[in-house]
């Protein structure tokens, strides 16, 4: 039934296929920022039931939007469902987050697709054992892999960067000069930082489930060792990093 209702939603947005494809101008990046905050907080209070917000998602796609605004709103509604966990929402945070995908996105924003993408796989072949169990693991890595590609392709760091602070343009009368220069740098600098971190929890999200995964039984260090190096051929230091978790147990 979920299934069904997402499809026919998207279908609806889409005026008939997947998607919000919109020939006029995208809505002011600040204005659809603000207006993505607001339904966003709701869900993350607990204040509306995820039915309600999801729907106010859905009235923000049925507006002028980029493609690379109709990527975010998607990518919001999977991470929504993929933060409640269990297999209930399983088949929705999918959906949602392929949908997502198939618009430009950021690399951080991409990043947090693939992190709730594979969280939902997980939730929905816990069940899955024994003999089962690899090949829900090399389902389940699918998005990870490829998660994993493109926030090392974006420069994800293997420590937290440190967010540099912004100074106040306040003050009556014109601002001294070379003021205004500064606050952009210092905005543009902090912002950086600000999406290197969420890459650096991605890339830390993502390697742990690799290790997870290969931890259960039948454990199989041989497999992802070659998947890992399949995939992640540019990244010897990931490849070793995960193998070494596995073996330590984290």
């Amino acid at each position: 039934m979920k299934r069904r209702r997402v499809a026919l939603v998207l279908w609806l947005v889409g005026g008939g296929a997947l998607g919000c494809a919109r020939p006029a101008p995208a809505e002011d990046p600040d204005a659809f920022t603000q207006r993505l905050g607001a339904i966003t907080g709701q869900w993350m209070r607990g204040a509306v039931a995820l039915e309600k917000v999801e729907e106010e998602y859905l009235d923000v796609l049925r507006l002028p939007l980029s493609p690379e605004q109709c990527g975010v709103v998607f990518s919001q509604m999977g991470s929504m469902y993929a933060s409640q966990g269990g297999r209930e929402y399983c088949d929705t945070t999918a959906t949602y987050c392929q949908e997502a995908l198939s618009y430009p996105l950021a690399p951080d924003v991409a990043g947090d697709v693939y992190v709730c993408w594979s969280a939902a796989l997980r939730d929905h072949y816990l069940g899955w054992r024994g003999v089962r169990f690899p090949v829900a693991r090399r389902r389940i890595m699918q998005p990870v892999l490829t998660g994993l590609s493109v926030v090392m392709d974006a420069g994800a760091p293997s420590q937290a960067p440190t967010l540099p602070a912004v100074g106040m343009m306040s003050g009556a009368g014109p601002p001294p000069p070379g003021l205004e220069k500064r606050h952009a740098e210092e905005v543009a600098a902090r912002k950086k930082a600000e999406s290197l971190s969420r890459l650096f929890e991605q890339r830390r999200a993502l390697v742990g489930t690799c290790a997870w995964l290969y931890r259960q039984p039948p454990a199989d260090p041989d497999e992802l060792q070659r998947l890992l190096t399949q995939a992640l051929s540019k990244y010897p230091d990931v490849v070793e990093q995960i193998m070494g978790g596995l073996k330590a147990g984290k």
